[in-house]
């Protein structure tokens, strides 16, 4: 059984590499097995930034947020998986939930 979150990678790896069809393949595989399984929403918003898809991204990222998803986002700040989807507003302000800039900015130094 393979690990979701692994292809949640492996499809991201493709979609920037541009082989879209396969990056499309996993994504239909990773919504199929969430019928069945838990697929987290960090897996599905990893498929959405590698295909160029920061809207659906937050919005997975956001449905990771109200499931209380808080392993899967708590990096939010710092994943380099993420770092696509910086400076958007709507990026930024889930951040801004998930850990405010006081903390982040206190923890860091």
């Amino acid at each position: 059984d393979d690990d979701p979150e692994a292809l949640a990678y492996l499809g991201q790896a493709y979609a920037r590499a541009g082989q879209r069809d396969e990056a499309q393949k996993i994504l239909a595989r990773l919504t199929e097995e969430a019928k069945s399984r838990y697929v987290s929403a960090y897996s599905f918003a990893l498929m959405f930034i590698g295909l160029g898809d920061k809207e659906r991204a937050i919005d997975e990222l956001e449905r990771a947020y109200r499931e209380g998803a808080a392993n899967d986002i708590i990096t939010i700040r710092v994943d380099p998986m993420l770092d696509d989807l910086h400076g958007d507003p709507r990026f930024e302000a889930l951040a801004e939930k998930i850990v405010p800039a006081r903390e982040f900015g206190a923890s860091s130094k």
